[in-house]
């Protein structure tokens, strides 16, 4: 595809809101670098993720049995101690 048509093929998609940033991951990284770029920076991003949350390892979901809050990204920080140590 030539440059006219990546042109055209973007701000039909996007239009006026076309961004400067792409960012993969909706993780805490990619949060925060969002958060930045746009606040410090004042650019426009785009950040998409697979999963239908965002926030990485890092959310809350319901039990539907039980409608209990769990916790999931404490989980991994369990699991890393326990396998690696404080350090």
């Amino acid at each position: 595809m030539n440059d006219e048509k990546m042109k055209k093929a973007s701000s039909d998609s996007f239009g006026a809101h076309t961004p400067n940033v792409l960012i993969i991951g909706a993780g805490l990284f990619g949060l925060t670098m969002a958060e930045r770029i746009t606040n410090v920076l004042g650019k426009k991003v785009l950040l998409v993720d697979k999963r239908p949350h965002i926030g990485g390892n890092c959310y809350s979901e319901f039990d539907p049995e039980t409608g209990i809050e769990c916790h999931m990204g404490l989980e991994m920080c369990k699991f890393y101690k326990r396998q690696y140590g404080d350090d």
